[in-house]
Order: structure tokens, then C-alpha cells, then sequence
């Protein structure tokens, strides 16, 4: 079973991807430290908290990381997948346990204390609080198996401008740390993620009762948003697809790239430009079998 800490900015797909990752029983999760991106890092934490007590899981360590982007300051740019965490209103999580503002320091002592069987890193945010874990002990390194990462947009338009993808966005500084670390990485970019669509049907799949209210109310605005964009009735699953494929690899087509993001304030902030290098242990994302994601979203989902 593989060692396993998530990094989050707790929003409603990240809330998703966590839910799979825990109902899988694939994962040992140490903990699941919290970023800014979505929302703050601190109501990543409130929103992960809910989430691990809707499904009973509510020992699992929460811990808050950093605020701000390494460079310039935070962005006021908000994310729709941000919202809708009204519908858990109801969870009572005060007896989950906050760590505040021990993220960095948290990473670096987990990927220590695990160093004999190594540990897979699921970072579905901004990469604020890896970065600053290698930049203060880049020793690390050599204990990280793999970090299977959402983040960028290759082959197709961002979600956030026209050129990026939103966790890039938010600190390229960042991602370029990390994506430069030697750290054998595979990047689930939007060239994929934007290919597999969640429907009403599939959701309506969901046993748990409660779960299905929480996943049908959460990502309503965001089906809303879609079918006035793109006329289909469904939401992207950029998270639960990173997880997804840290459990399987058999539904993602990869490469080998080397790569860099843009990181001055321009048009262009958060760009990746990519060039296909086999010797690079970066691999990023180039297709996907949605009827195999789907397959996963309903067995774990239903676990």
C-alpha cells in the first residue's frame, strides 16, 4: 500500500478526488495539507475537514500550508470549483483536528519518517507547499517515489486565461521548482481532464445516499456553467482524474517531457512550454479512456 500525502486548496473536485483517494483503501494517507488557490488555505482545511466527516474518516491529519505564492502577491483571481461547500453545512467536523500553518515543516518530516518505503505525493493545487519543502530541504527528494500532479494546459487553452491552467497560474514560481527537482513526476494536464465529463446519470450511480446529495448539490453550479458554455449537461473531473490515475495507470496516455512555466506577469503567466525528452523523469498527460475513469469514479465511489 502505497505512503500518501495530498495537497489541496479544497474545493468541490478536490473534495471529489479526496472522497476516491479514501474509499479506494489504496493509499496510507499521512495527511493532506492545504494551499491557497481555490479558497484560502485555512478554508481548505474547514472544507477537507467536512468532507473527511461525511464519510467517517475525520482522524485523518489536516494540516494548513502557506497563504501566498512564493513570488508577487495573491492572486484575487477566484475559481467556481471554490464554491458550493454550503451543502455541508450541516457536518458538524469540530472534533477533526487543524494543524495550522505547519504544512512545510509537515511534508518534510513525513517523507523522512516514511524514507524506507518512500512517498507518492497527490498535489491537486498550487504547488506552493512542496516547492517550499524542497527549497528548505531539498534532501527530501530522494525519499519522494513519485508526485502525480494537476497542473498545466499543453496542447489546449487554460482554464483560467486563454494560456494557463489555474493551479500554474497561481504560482509558477512554484511549479517550476518542483517540475525542475528531479522528482519522477506525471503532470494530468487539461489536454485530459477536459475530456471526461461527470453526468447527472453517473452521479445518480452513487449508493450512499448522503454522498450523493453532497456530489449532486456541489457540482450543480458548476454543471449550470458548463451547459451554458459547452450545451452538455456535466462537470470536468480535473482532480479525481490525478487521483484516479495514482491508483491506475491504465487509463492515461503519458510522455516524457522536459518543461518550463512562464512565470512573468504577462498574458502568458502560467504557460507550460513542453519538449519531449525520454532521459526526463517528468512525464505529461496525452490521452484518455474516459469509460475506464468512469469505471473507477463508480467503484470507489461506491466502496
Amino acid at each position: 500500500m502505497k505512503n500518501v500525502i495530498l495537497d489541496v486548496d479544497t474545493g468541490i473536485d478536490d473534495a471529489i478526488a479526496l472522497i476516491m483517494a479514501i474509499k479506494s483503501k489504496e493509499f496510507n494517507i499521512i495527511g493532506i495539507t492545504t494551499v491557497m488557490g481555490n479558497v484560502t488555505a485555512g478554508q481548505a482545511a474547514i472544507n477537507t475537514t467536512k468532507v473527511l466527516k461525511l464519510i467517517n474518516e475525520g482522524d485523518i491529519p489536516v494540516i494548513i500550508g502557506e497563504e501566498r505564492p512564493l513570488a508577487g502577491n495573491v492572486s484575487q483571481t477566484t475559481h467556481s470549483q471554490g464554491s458550493s461547500f454550503e451543502v455541508l453545512d450541516y457536518v458538524d467536523a469540530s472534533a477533526c483536528k487543524i494543524h495550522k500553518g505547519g504544512a512545510v515543516d509537515f511534508l518534510i518530516d513525513s517523507i523522512i519518517s516514511h524514507k524506507e518505503s518512500g512517498v507518492t505525493l497527490i498535489l491537486t493545487a498550487p504547488l506552493t507547499n512542496i516547492a517550499l519543502a524542497i527549497k528548505k530541504a531539498p534532501y527530501i527528494k530522494e525519499y519522494i517515489k513519485e508526485a502525480v500532479i494537476m497542473g498545466g494546459a499543453n496542447e489546449c487553452s487554460g482554464n483560467i486565461t486563454p494560456h494557463a491552467e489555474f493551479n500554474f497560474y497561481k504560482d509558477p514560481e512554484a511549479a517550476n521548482i518542483v517540475l525542475n527537482s528531479g522528482i519522477n513526476i506525471t503532470l494530468i494536464t487539461l489536454d485530459v481532464t477536459n475530456k471526461v465529463i461527470v453526468t447527472g446519470g453517473d452521479i445518480e450511480n452513487i449508493g450512499d445516499v448522503n454522498l450523493k446529495n453532497f456530489v449532486k448539490e456541489s457540482t450543480k453550479p458548476l454543471m449550470d456553467r458548463y451547459e451554458r458554455r459547452f450545451g452538455i449537461r456535466g462537470c470536468f473531473m480535473h482532480d479525481p482524474l490525478t487521483v484516479a490515475y495514482a491508483i491506475d495507470r491504465g487509463f492515461i496516455n503519458t510522455k516524457k517531457v522536459k518543461i518550463h512555466v512562464i512565470s512573468e506577469e504577462t498574458q502568458f503567466k502560467g504557460r507550460v512550454i513542453c519538449e519531449d525528452d525520454v532521459r526526463s523523469p517528468v512525464s505529461i498527460s496525452t490521452g484518455v479512456d474516459e469509460d475506464k475513469f468512469k469505471n473507477l469514479f463508480r467503484t470507489y465511489m461506491n466502496s
